[in-house]
């Protein structure tokens, strides 16, 4: 019931013209830089998984423009392909409407979703910064242009379409207010047709506010059978005995060490994604690991909160592996490349933010935890990590590197992402060292020496 409401919502704001304002705040923001199409399918892509939990619809609202834009910058069709499907799969994860298996986490753990929304804000923001850093360092090392001027639309067209903003503030501010999720997204929906009647070129007529109810109902649909499909699987699991046996053969080959669990568990997810929409392989996998993820995490005082998000975060990406990946067969459509090897590109471009998901667990400063300092250092150091592990995969930070250096930044975004036997400043010290480091030696190399001439 409260999915189908957030659902309602994201079909009225697609049918006032919210997603012509996300598609120019993109490219207004990104579009003159290098690389810039890659960049605004990002940020799109981003901006509209605020109003849509699914991937696939994500890819193909947004990637009809971002694909081809990409493909005639000079990105390869896979390639192009393989960024859009990546930052789609992100939409699940952008609060204030996250993916289905959200309000679902919701449900089983009784914890409020605004607490959840709360919670999942910066490892979202992360994962974008992750897709965002490769792409930015593929760009510079391939030498690719911005978007024609003429394609980046002024900051006055933007500003026509900024009132659609409110109802979203609505929303995002009732549920702050722990108002219910099924009200406070009942309220925003009103809002969004109250706010879109300001201005001629956003006002909802009478059939497109029926269209909208016809979209949602479209979407709510397959939702509703993958939802109750994935509990019939849980309920003959927990029936016979098969949820505690997954769980014990989970437990045994991780045998008492958490890491290793929560990596068992990362690939558990990963191979239900196969040919599991989100919604149902985060409820199987919830069922068989989480309470063995909060059996051997008890000492580092992990809840269940942390345990659902590193679940749920796996699921979500899973929608981009190979060699069965939805959002990136629905890309490769549009790119018409290879839905394999768009695959793979999906998963080369997000594979930085896999570190984000175990983030949950060891620094639950990225869930707004602790004080301001433990928040700032904790965010920082995933930062650093993402940073070095994209610039390092990618081979170029200031300037080309060398493969000693990618070879020492794949080691130290490692060891900043997960070496936490060591504390956290020493953790931030290794990964903001090593990027001050190089990028001081590079911004150092290629000055002008001193009396070289003109």
């Amino acid at each position: 019931t409260t999915i189908a409401v957030f659902i309602l919502f994201g079909a009225f704001m697609q049918g006032s013209g919210t997603g012509r304002l996300f598609s120019n705040l993109g490219a207004a923001v990104a579009g003159r830089y290098s690389g810039g199409p890659a960049k605004v399918a990002v940020i799109t892509s981003g901006l509209f998984g605020t109003m849509s939990g699914s991937s696939v619809s994500n890819v193909i609202t947004t990637g009809a423009m971002t694909i081809p834009l990409m493909v005639k910058t000079g990105y390869r069709p896979a390639v192009a392909g393989g960024i859009e499907s990546a930052a789609s799969v992100g939409g699940a994860l952008m609060p204030p409407v996250m993916g289905a298996a959200a309000f679902v986490m919701a449900e089983i753990t009784n914890i409020p979703y605004g607490e959840i929304v709360v919670a999942a804000a910066i490892g979202a923001v992360l994962y974008y910064f992750a897709i965002l850093a490769a792409v930015h360092f593929e760009a510079r090392k391939l030498g690719l242009d911005p978007m024609p001027l003429k394609d980046i639309p002024a900051w006055r067209e933007v500003l026509r379409d900024a009132h659609l903003v409110l109802p979203i503030a609505v929303l995002v501010y009732l549920m702050m207010e722990r108002w219910s999720g099924n009200y406070a997204a009942f309220c925003a929906t009103m809002a969004m047709v109250a706010v879109s009647m300001l201005r001629a070129r956003t006002r909802m007529s009478p059939f497109a506010i029926l269209d909208s109810f016809a979209q949602a109902g479209l979407t709510m649909a397959p939702l509703a059978v993958s939802i109750a499909g994935a509990g019939i699987v849980v309920s003959a699991l927990t029936a016979t005995g098969m949820v505690v046996a997954f769980g014990g053969i989970i437990k045994g080959l991780a045998g008492g060490h958490l890491g290793l669990l929560l990596v068992l568990l990362a690939l558990t997810v990963l191979v239900l994604g196969l040919g599991t929409p989100t919604t149902p392989s985060y409820i199987i996998a919830a069922a068989i690991g989480v309470p063995q993820v909060l059996e051997l995490g008890r000492p580092l005082g992990v809840d269940p909160l942390q345990a659902h998000l590193f679940t749920f975060y796996f699921a979500v990406i899973a929608d981009a592996t190979p060699p069965v990946a939805a959002a990136a067969f629905a890309a490769a459509a549009i790119a018409k490349s290879s839905p394999t090897i768009t695959s793979v590109h999906a998963t080369r471009f997000g594979i930085a933010g896999f570190t984000v998901g175990f983030a949950f667990i060891y620094d639950p400063g990225i869930m707004l935890r602790g004080g301001v300092l433990d928040i700032a250092l904790a965010t920082s150091i995933q930062v650093a990590a993402l940073t070095l592990i994209t610039a390092g995969y990618a081979g170029f930070l200031l300037n080309p590197l060398n493969p000693a250096l990618r070879v020492l930044f794949g080691v130290a975004g490692l060891a900043a992402a997960f070496a936490h036997a060591l504390d956290d400043v020493t953790r931030f010290a290794i990964g903001v060292g090593t990027l001050a480091l190089v990028a001081g030696w590079q911004w150092a190399a290629s000055r002008p020496r001193q009396g070289e001439a003109t």
